[in-house]
C-alpha cells in the first residue's frame, strides 16, 4: 500500500508485518493504481510492481533490486491498468481513449535503474492540449463516418440525444473557429433591430432568449440584410436547443442551414422564395395533381402551404422528437434538397384531412402552423419516394446545388448568403438607404401614434365636460321642478284654508283660533316634508355625480394603460 509520505509499504498479510519499504522518487507525487505483475518463474514473490502516478504517468518498479525497470516502447497518459492472473498480459487504457493489451514480456527491458538514480526526473512524453485535442478530432472524423451511422440510423431511427450535437457537427463538418465567432459576437448589438425580430417570437426562459439574441445578433453581423427577416427566430431556435451547450457550434450549424438547406430562398425578398414554391409545386403535380387541383380550386397557393413549413424548418407541425428524427436523417443523407420532397410529402400524408376539413384559408393557416399527428418515419418513407420518382425535369437539382457546402476552418466567415438577395438590396448605397427608410419609417410611426395620444386626450376632455354640463343641467332642471311642486303645494293648501274659514265660524264649540293653528300646523309640515325631500334629492345628486367622476376616472386611468401597453 501506499499513503502521503510518498513511499511504498509492503506487509504480510499472514502475519500482519512489514516485509518491505520501497521510496518512491521526489518527481512522483501521488499514486493513482498499483498493481502487482506475478511472473510464473518467481514462486509468487511477486516481485515487479505497475504503478500509475497522480499525473498519469505508468511506472514499473523491481521491489527485489529497487529500480526502475524501463520499457521497450513509449507508453502514453494512462488512465487504467488491468493485469492477467497469469502476469502475461497487461491491458492498458490511455487517456485518449485508446485500450491496448500488451506482452509483459515484450514490454520490459532486462536492465534497470538503481534507485539512486530515481532522483532525476522522469518526464512523460510531450503532449499538449491543442495536440491533444487535434487527436480527438481526427479520431471522431475516423469513427463517427456516414458507413457506420448509417446502419446505426436505420436500425434505431434516430441517434442518441446525449451525442446528437456531437454527430450533427461531425456529419457537416463544423470547423468550430472560435475567433471569427468571437469577431462577431463582440460587435456592438443593435438591441432595437434584435427586438423588432423577436417581437413575434417571445420567451420565458431569460437564459434561452438571451442566447438566441446574441446568435441572431451574430447572424445580423455576418449579413446585414438578415436584419429583414421576420421567419429567422422560427428557424434558428430549434436548432440553438440542440447545441444550447456550446453556442459556437450552433451558430455555425445555422449558418450551413442557411447556406445548404436555405437556397435561393432570398431571390425575391422581401416576397416569399417563388422559384422554390415553384419547385415544390411541380413536385406535387407529378406526385398528386387530384390533391394539386384541390388547392387551385380552394384558391390556396404554395405561399399558404408550403412555406409556412419551409421558414419554421417543420418545427412548428412535428412535435420535439419527431423534428429531432426528421433532422437526424436530412442532415445524415447530406441531401438538402430532401427538404423540400419533405414538404410536399407532409400535404400527401395529410390528404384525407385537406380535402375533408380544410375548406377556408383561415383553416389552411390554421393547419400548417400547429402541431399535426403525422410521424417523422412516414414523412421521410414518402419524401424519399417522391425523391427517387419525380423526373429530372420536375426535380429539385434540376434547379438547385445537391451538395453541402463546408464552412472554413480559418479566417473570417464568408457572406455567401449575399449573393442570393436582389443586386439591388445588396448594393452598400442601398442598404445605407434601406436603414434610413426604416428609421424614417420608425419616426412617422412614432409621431402618428402620440398625435393620436393627443387627440384622444382632447376627445375624452371634451366628452367628459359635456357629460358634466349635461348632468349639471339635469340637475338645475331636477331642483327647478321640485320647487314649482312645492310652491304649487302650498297655494293648493292655503286656498283650501281660505275656503272653509268661513264655514267654520258657524261652529260655536270650536275656537277660531284652534282652527287657525291647525291649519297653520299642516302648512308647516308640508314645508317640513317638501324641505327633507329637498335635501333627500340633493343628496341623490351628489351621488350620482361622484359616481359620474369616478367613472371617469377609471375611464381614463383604463385609457392610459392600453396607451403604455
Amino acid at each position: 500500500m501506499t499513503g502521503i509520505q510518498n513511499k511504498i509499504v509492503i506487509l504480510n498479510t499472514c502475519e500482519w508485518n512489514l516485509l518491505k519499504t520501497f521510496h518512491l522518487p521526489d518527481n512522483i507525487i501521488g499514486v493513482k493504481q498499483l498493481s502487482l505483475v506475478p511472473s510464473p518463474l518467481d514462486g509468487g514473490a511477486n516481485n515487479t510492481l505497475v504503478c500509475i502516478s497522480s499525473n498519469c504517468s505508468l511506472y514499473i518498479f523491481d521491489l527485489n533490486q529497487a529500480c526502475i525497470i524501463h520499457t521497450l516502447q513509449p507508453i502514453k497518459p494512462v488512465k487504467k491498468i488491468v493485469v492477467s492472473i497469469t502476469g502475461r498480459y497487461i491491458a492498458i487504457v490511455e487517456l485518449e481513449g485508446h485500450l491496448k493489451l500488451m506482452l509483459v514480456e515484450k514490454l520490459f527491458m532486462e536492465k534497470c535503474e538503481p534507485v539512486k538514480k530515481l532522483n532525476e526526473p522522469c518526464r512523460p512524453v510531450a503532449h499538449g492540449i491543442p495536440d491533444h485535442l487535434q487527436c480527438v478530432r481526427q479520431l471522431m472524423k475516423q469513427e463517427l463516418h456516414l458507413q457506420r451511422l448509417i446502419p446505426i440510423l436505420k436500425e434505431f431511427e434516430e441517434y442518441p440525444e446525449k451525442y446528437r450535437a456531437l454527430i450533427w457537427s461531425t456529419i457537416l463538418e463544423l470547423p468550430g473557429n472560435r475567433s471569427a465567432y468571437c469577431a462577431l459576437a463582440n460587435k456592438v448589438i443593435n438591441v432595437r433591430v434584435t427586438s423588432d425580430l423577436l417581437k413575434d417570437y417571445p420567451l420565458a426562459n431569460r437564459s434561452k432568449k438571451i442566447m438566441l439574441m446574441t446568435t441572431m445578433n451574430c447572424l445580423i453581423q455576418w449579413c446585414p440584410l438578415l436584419s429583414q427577416c421576420s421567419f429567422l427566430p422560427h428557424l434558428v431556435f430549434p436548432f440553438l436547443m440542440v447545441f444550447q451547450k456550446d453556442p459556437l457550434l450552433g451558430f455555425e450549424l445555422i449558418i450551413s442551414i442557411l447556406l445548404n438547406y436555405c437556397q435561393k430562398w432570398f431571390e425575391y425578398y422581401p416576397l416569399p422564395p417563388l422559384n422554390v414554391l415553384g419547385i415544390i409545386e411541380n413536385i406535387l403535380l407529378q406526385a398528386d395533381p387530384a390533391l394539386l387541383n384541390v388547392f387551385c380550386e380552394r384558391g390556396i397557393t404554395s405561399s399558404e402551404y408550403a412555406w409556412p413549413l419551409l421558414k419554421t424548418v417543420m418545427s412548428e407541425v412535428l412535435c420535439g422528437p419527431e423534428w429531432l428524427i426528421l433532422w437526424d436523417h436530412l442532415i445524415s443523407y447530406k441531401n438538402p434538397l430532401l427538404l423540400l420532397t419533405s414538404v410536399v410529402a407532409y400535404s400527401i400524408c395529410s390528404r384525407e384531412i385537406i380535402i375533408s376539413s380544410l375548406h377556408s384559408a383561415e383553416r389552411f393557416k390554421r393547419y400548417y402552423s400547429s402541431q399535426g399527428h403525422i410521424t417523422a418515419k412516414e414523412l421521410l418513407k414518402v419524401a424519399q419516394r417522391l425523391d427517387k420518382e419525380t423526373p429530372l425535369r420536375s426535380h429539385p437539382s434540376h434547379y438547385l446545388r445537391n451538395e453541402l457546402i463546408p464552412l472554413p476552418t480559418k479566417g473570417p466567415y464568408l457572406p455567401f448568403l449575399l449573393n442570393d438577395f436582389p443586386k439591388f438590396l445588396t448594393d452598400e448605397v442601398s442598404v445605407l438607404e434601406l436603414e434610413k427608410l426604416k428609421e424614417t419609417e420608425r419616426s412617422v410611426r412614432e409621431h402618428n401614434h402620440k398625435t393620436m395620444k393627443v387627440a384622444e386626450e382632447k376627445r375624452l376632455k371634451h366628452e367628459a365636460k359635456a357629460f358634466m354640463n349635461q348632468i349639471h343641467q339635469e340637475r338645475l332642471n331636477e331642483v327647478e321642478r321640485c320647487i314649482k311642486e312645492q310652491l304649487s303645494d302650498v297655494d293648493w293648501r292655503l286656498g283650501r284654508a281660505t275656503t272653509h274659514k268661513p264655514e267654520m265660524q258657524h261652529v260655536h264649540d270650536i275656537p277660531e283660533v284652534n282652527i287657525d293653528d291647525s291649519s297653520d300646523e299642516d302648512i308647516l309640515d308640508s314645508r317640513n316634508d317638501k324641505s327633507k325631500h329637498y335635501k333627500q334629492l340633493q343628496q341623490n345628486v351628489d351621488k350620482l355625480e361622484y359616481e359620474v367622476h369616478s367613472l371617469l376616472n377609471s375611464i381614463r386611468s383604463q385609457k392610459s394603460r392600453v396607451e403604455c401597453t
